[in-house]
């Protein structure tokens, strides 16, 4: 049982990893995507602190929001898709400078 909630709650903090770098690289704060997505910021900042997980519906259009850039599958099946993810994470945002 233990194992299982470990394991859930790295696959939370994934999703919000994915959804706060997503934000961060666009500029758009937890009311912005809320708008865009149509998902209730307090649902987005439950999602963002790993309170909740994002539902079919949330993945769905969060990954239509983003033009793909995060799929719904990274959020309803993280770890599955856990390379794929941190490649995402880890590359430079376009135009970024180092």
């Amino acid at each position: 049982m233990c194992y299982i909630f470990i394991r859930r709650r790295l696959d939370m903090n994934i999703q919000s990893k994915l959804i706060k770098t997503w934000r961060k690289r666009n500029n758009v704060n937890q009311k912005e995507f809320g708008d865009i997505t149509g998902i209730p910021q307090p649902v987005i900042s439950y999602i963002e602190t790993g309170e909740r997980l994002p539902t079919e519906r949330h993945a769905l259009a969060i990954e239509q929001a983003t033009n793909g850039e995060i799929k719904a599958e990274w959020l309803i099946f993280p770890e599955k898709y856990r390379e794929e993810i941190e490649e995402y994470l880890n590359k430079d945002p376009v135009g970024a400078t180092k």
